[in-house]
């Protein structure tokens, strides 16, 4: 079942601060976040449960669900024929010991 991606404000703003926080270090890594970002959007469209994780919100009902692309998480909640796209945060990376 193909459903709409709905892209909150809130995560249209947060995707628009983290490529302009990548690119203060490099343009071409700006761009391919963006369009990682984006391309795991679409991906939700065909299926929204398929390599995501379910959101441990304990106060909220639904299913809130979330992907990784890259460095970034993005957050969303699987609605009757549509995907509403809450939230999309910078993943702080992995501590090598």
């Amino acid at each position: 079942m193909k459903r709409d991606v709905v892209i909150s404000s809130r995560a249209n703003q947060s995707l628009q601060r983290i490529v302009a926080r990548v690119a203060e270090t490099s343009l071409i890594g700006a761009e391919d976040t963006r369009l990682s970002v984006l391309s795991a959007m679409r991906k939700l469209q065909l299926n929204a449960d398929s390599n995501s994780r379910k959101a441990k919100f304990d106060t909220l009902t639904g299913n809130y669900r979330s992907v990784l692309s890259g460095q970034c998480r993005i957050y969303f909640k699987v609605e009757e024929g549509k995907v509403l796209v809450l939230d999309v945060i910078l993943e702080k990376p992995a501590v090598q010991r």
